[in-house]
C-alpha cells in the first residue's frame, strides 16, 4: 500500500481511497496508509459502512483517523446493508463525521422496494436535529446483481432503454481509478463486480513501478476508452443493432451490471471484435470534447458559442486531437486519478 501510494504521488493522483470490503477492519494499516499519503500532500478518502459507529468506539475511532490525515469519509448504507448494519449507527457516524469536520458522502443503494432511501435519510430525527447534512452529500445509486443477466429487485424507473439512453453518461470510474488488490492485482477501474472482468485487471504490483506500467496499459485500449466516453448500455444499444437477438432494454439500472454484460456475453464480444471500427468517429468526436474542447473554454464562453454542425465536428476531431492522441488522452487522465 506504502509503495502504491508513493507511485501516486509521483503520477500525480488527486486523491487516495480506502475501501473493501471493510477497511477498518485492517485498523493499523489503514490508519498507516491513511499517515502516509498525508505525509505527501494526498487528500484521503475512507468508504465504511459504517459498523463501528457505537457509543462506546464512535469518538475514538474517528479522533484516530483525523488524527492520521483522514480528509474524507464516505458511508454505505441501503438495505441490503441494514441487514447487517443498523441505519442507526451510520447515522451515529455521520454525526460525529461532521462535528469533527471531516468531509461527508453517502451513497444510498435503492431497490424497487426500499426502507431507506435518500429521503428517508435526511428525515431522520438525529440528522434533523444535528442539521449536519443536506441532500447533496448523499447520492442515490441503483442496486445491482453481479449476474449480468438479473433484474430482480431493480428499481424499474431506472430502467436504461431507447428512450432515455440518450442521457446516460460515459463510466466516471474506468481509466480514474485505479483500484490495488491485497492479492496484488490492479484494475482499471472501482466498478462492482470488476473482479470477473479479466480485461479490467490491468496490471500486478511487482516493483516499484507498477502503477505507471498499468496506468499505460489501461489507457491504451480503446474498449475502455469507449467505456469511459460513452459507457457499457451505449455499447449494448450499439451491438444489438448488429445482432438482433442482444436484448439489453430495461435490463439494466447500473452501468457496472451492463458493464458485466458487455464484457461477459459471447454475442456482445463477437460484434464487438468484428465491427469496433464503426465505433471510432464517436470515439474521437468524444475524446476532442472531453479532452481538447471542454476544458479549454468557461462555462460562460460555453453558453454563448453558437451552434456547431456534428458532421464538422466529426470533420476536425481527428485535426484537432493530433496523431499524439493517445498522449493527449493520457495526460488528461492522469490530471484526475484516484
Amino acid at each position: 500500500m506504502l509503495n502504491a501510494i508513493d507511485q501516486a504521488k509521483v503520477l500525480n493522483f488527486q486523491i487516495v481511497v480506502f475501501t473493501g470490503g471493510e477497511a477498518t477492519l485492517l485498523w493499523d494499516n489503514l490508519l498507516r496508509a491513511i499517515s502516509h499519503a498525508a505525509s505527501l500532500g494526498m487528500p484521503t478518502r475512507l468508504v465504511t459502512n459504517g459498523h463501528w459507529a457505537v457509543e462506546a468506539t464512535t469518538g475514538r475511532m474517528l479522533d484516530q483517523l483525523v488524527g492520521a490525515g483522514l480528509t474524507e469519509i464516505n458511508f454505505s448504507t441501503g438495505d441490503e446493508h441494514a441487514k447487517y448494519v443498523p441505519i442507526e449507527r451510520v447515522v451515529a457516524g455521520i454525526i460525529a463525521s461532521r462535528a469533527r469536520n471531516l468531509t461527508v458522502h453517502i451513497m444510498v443503494e435503492t431497490r424497487a422496494e426500499k426502507l431507506i432511501s435518500k429521503e428517508t435519510l435526511l428525515q431522520h430525527p438525529e440528522i434533523i436535529r444535528a442539521d449536519c447534512i443536506r441532500a447533496d452529500n448523499i447520492t442515490e445509486n441503483p442496486w445491482m446483481s453481479l449476474d449480468p443477466y438479473e433484474s430482480e429487485g431493480m428499481d424499474p424507473a431506472r430502467a436504461l432503454n431507447a428512450s432515455n439512453v440518450g442521457a446516460s453518461m460515459g463510466c466516471e470510474s474506468v481509466l480514474s481509478h485505479y483500484t490495488l488488490y491485497p492479492d496484488g492485482i490492479i484494475a482499471g477501474c472501482c466498478g462492482l463486480g470488476q473482479r470477473a472482468i479479466a480485461e479490467l485487471n490491468v496490471g500486478m504490483a511487482r516493483g516499484d513501478d507498477f502503477l505507471r506500467e498499468a496506468t499505460a496499459v489501461a489507457e491504451d485500449d480503446y474498449v475502455k476508452i469507449w467505456m469511459k466516453f460513452m459507457g457499457p448500455v451505449k455499447l449494448l444499444q450499439w451491438a444489438a443493432t448488429k445482432d438482433e437477438t442482444i436484448a439489453w432494454e430495461n435490463a439494466y439500472a447500473h452501468k457496472c451490471q451492463a458493464c458485466l454484460r458487455a464484457y461477459l456475453d459471447p454475442k456482445v464480444r463477437k460484434v464487438v471484435a468484428e465491427h469496433f471500427q464503426e465505433l471510432v468517429p464517436d470515439l474521437l468526436l468524444a475524446r476532442f470534447l472531453d479532452d481538447e474542447l471542454l476544458p479549454s473554454i468557461s462555462s460562460p464562453l460555453l453558453e454563448s458559442l453558437e451552434p456547431i454542425e456534428n458532421d464538422d465536428m466529426i470533420d476536425a476531431a481527428p485535426a484537432l486531437v493530433g496523431d499524439n492522441s493517445m498522449e493527449n488522452f493520457s495526460r488528461r487522465r492522469r490530471e484526475n486519478r484516484s
